[in-house]
């Protein structure tokens, strides 16, 4: 029994005295926080800010933290590791690991963030003291401009930067004035930059000292750089990206230009040298510099103009592997150029120029004669503007342009060396868009390749071309049956005496067509497959052996036939009316042009014309034998016949209206009853009849009365 009651009292005693526990139990038993912390190192104190579980102590990035003393409240209760009297490191990271008197556990994360020394406004440094005072301020970042140097005359010279190491981004431009003189720019470690300007685009920098222009961790540029300066041999961006603004760099002492990184620019990108130019006798004096080569290996975007002027002979390579989309493209390159590589080039939003010097003189051309091939264009999609490729010499083939399906124009010259290599210009899916207030074209000069492939409607395209002809074939071959303004040069050098040239596609002119043709001498000259045209008609060949215009049915606006050699026939047998157009097609025939009218000289053969019934303006006819036009109806001007003096027999059977006629040197010409209705309807009135130099010359009157031939 004894034994029973000790085990009680035992109980007891333990139940009163855990009581006696739950009164001890503190309020915050539940809580793990952490609330400040605050470090101190060589009598600076620095406050960190607790949001949620992390801790961010924030310090200029030249305060060192290991070492400082720590002040950290947290929940009394609770338990705290690491102790915070024991950290010594205080710039690494670390977890604090909080528990509360009942065993909940909270962490928080200690971080270090060292801030910049930010300074505000333009920072100018005008002496090598300043330079090395500056310094000292331990400033990192300048949100304004820093402007190094004096354009002062006998500053002081600065000669080193390197004291200016600690500057990490300056948000406006760096600007490197004349009394710099460090041969490099040894120092300067920032990685971001507003811009850079050494030299202006109008003036070049004097500085002569400085041959290494090297930014070595620049990243990106927000802004413009500006590198005008005959002096600096190497340009070196190391790791440059981007540039968000121009690049402007002209130097004729550049060897090197090294921007192996970088990938957009956002503005204009334009590289030129200081070539001197001096005319003397018609050619170019120009200074040869020494850049052999440039390549922009990661370039893929220049979204406002990229222009590349380096007519040297010494610059004979230009890369650009990946450059994908430009706002337009103009490269002239000189006589030794010999490498061209645009390999994925997909976009131009402006013209694509891509060009070789040119000198002409009285005697002699002169043009590039080392490229043979542009090795690119293949993916090229679009060209808003011109794609001009000119003044190659020695190219052997044309780029394949079949992605092609948008282009403003196409301006290929002088690429002498494409004939007999079976070339094909293949635009055949390219569509044609005005630019810039520039009509949709073609031009294709002093270049023969075999074919120009395109699609068979152009009728908003301006079409000026070359045509070589041959026995058998004319080059290049054209498929297009439609055409806006169509000018072309035939060359007859290739046929022989009697031959004439094969018939092509083309039917149908909406605007001005302009014929021509050289060493044509006793050659037939073909055009029969043009049907109409709506603007006006234009034919130069004045030793042709014959003309075939046999399917034309309608020229819109004025129609003009040089005078053809000796006995050369016309063939223009559906020809119904001229310049009667009124505004239809294309265009408006202006009114100085319309009262052209038509006008056929020299053909010293009959002149048939069985189909015609109208002209607007002069119809006039010079040196034909005969002259037959049975349903022509009106002419709107005058009708003016002359210099025939073989002609002894003009018809006009059903002309009602010709408000006046000049005939005039028709020597053996004597019936004029053909133009009796005309007279007798008063069509044409007195003062508006003359007849000289015929063999019968009646007036007005006489043909008033009656009198169309001599009294018998």
């Amino acid at each position: 029994m004894k034994k029973v009651w000790s085990i009680l009292i035992v109980t007891f005693s333990l139940f009163i005295a855990g009581c006696s526990d739950d009164d001890k139990m503190p309020a915050d038993a539940d809580d793990n926080f952490i609330t400040t912390l605050t470090l101190t190192k060589d009598g600076k104190s620095y406050d960190a800010v607790i949001e949620g579980n992390d801790i961010v102590m924030t310090v200029p990035y030249t305060v060192d933290l290991n070492g400082a003393t720590a002040s950290m409240v947290y929940t009394p209760s609770a338990k705290i590791l690491p102790n915070p009297q024991t950290v010594t490191d205080w710039d690494s990271e670390m977890i604090f690991r909080v528990t509360s008197f009942n065993g909940k556990v909270n962490e928080y994360t200690y971080k270090v963030i060292k801030s910049e020394i930010e300074s505000d406004g333009d920072v100018v440094l005008k002496s090598q003291a300043d330079v090395d005072a500056f310094a000292e301020t331990k400033v990192s970042v300048i949100k304004g401009n820093l402007i190094i140097g004096n354009n002062a005359e006998n500053a002081a010279a600065i000669n080193t930067l390197e004291a200016l190491s600690g500057i990490k981004e300056i948000t406006g431009s760096l600007q490197i004035l004349n009394n710099y003189k460090g041969e490099a720019l040894d120092g300067l470690v920032f990685t971001k930059v507003g811009g850079i300007q050494f030299g202006t685009k109008e003036t070049p920098s004097p500085c002569t000292d400085t041959y290494r222009f090297r930014l070595e961790q620049l990243q990106e540029i927000t802004g413009n750089l500006e590198l005008n300066n005959n002096a600096v041999q190497f340009i070196e961006f190391d790791n440059l990206t981007k540039v968000e603004g121009d690049i402007y760099i002209k130097d004729d002492a550049l060897t090197t230009l090294y921007f192996p990184k970088l990938a957009e620019v956002g503005g204009d990108l334009d590289m030129s040298d200081n070539s001197v130019v001096n005319r003397e006798y018609g050619t170019s004096d120009i200074k040869d510099t020494p850049l052999a080569q440039l390549e922009f290996p990661a370039l893929e975007n220049v979204s406002g103009k990229f222009s590349i002027n380096m007519p040297s002979d010494n610059f004979q390579s230009l890369k650009l592997p990946k450059l994908q989309t430009a706002g337009e493209i103009d490269f002239l390159v000189g006589w030794q150029f010999k490498t061209l590589e645009i390999l994925e080039i997909s976009e131009v939003n402006g013209n694509l120029l891509l060009s070789g010097r040119y000198e002409s003189t009285a005697y002699a051309k002169y043009l590039n004669q080392t490229l043979e091939r542009i090795v690119g264009l293949n993916n090229l999609k679009q060209v808003k503007g011109t794609l001009n490729i000119s003044n190659f010499g020695a190219i052997s083939e044309l780029p394949n342009l079949s992605s092609l399906s948008l282009v403003g124009g196409v301006f290929i010259e002088n690429l002498w060396g494409l004939q007999g290599k079976s070339t094909v210009c293949d635009l055949s899916n390219a569509s044609f868009q005005s630019f810039n207030d520039v009509n949709p074209f073609i031009h294709i000069g002093g270049t023969a390749f075999d074919k120009l492939k395109t699609k068979d409607d152009l009728s908003n395209v301006n079409i000026e071309m070359s045509i070589i002809c041959y026995a058998d074939r004319c080059i290049p071959d054209i498929n297009f049956k439609k055409a806006s303004d169509f000018t072309c040069k035939f060359d007859f050098s290739n046929l022989a005496a009697n031959e004439k040239n094969q018939t092509f596609a083309l039917e149908e002119i909406l605007g001005d067509a302009n014929f021509s043709v050289i060493a044509c001498s006793g050659k037939s000259v073909d055009l029969s497959n043009i049907k109409s045209v709506e603007g006006s008609f234009s034919f130069i060949c004045p030793t042709a052996k014959s003309l075939d215009i046999s399917s034309l049915e309608e020229v819109g606006g004025y129609f003009y036939l040089q005078p053809l050699m000796v006995k050369s026939p016309v063939k223009l047998d559906k020809l119904k009316s001229v310049n009667m157009s009124n505004g239809r097609g294309s265009r408006a025939i202006p009114t100085e042009d319309r009262s052209k009218g038509l006008f056929i000289g020299g053909c010293h053969m009959d002149l048939n014309l069985p189909e015609l019934e109208s002209v607007g303006g002069i119809f006039g006819i010079m040196n034909s034998t005969l002259i037959n036009c049975p349903k022509l109806k009106s002419v709107s001007e005058k009708l003016f016949i002359s210099t025939a003096p073989k002609c002894t027999q003009v018809s006009f059977p059903v002309l009602n209206s010709v408000p006046n006629i000049k005939i005039e040197s028709m020597g053996k010409l004597s019936d004029f009853s053909t133009f009796a209705s005309v007279i007798e309807n008063g069509s044409v009135t007195d003062g508006n009849w003359e007849v000289t130099g015929c063999a019968y010359n009646p007036t007005w009157q006489d043909m008033k009365d009656g009198r169309y031939k001599p009294a018998e």
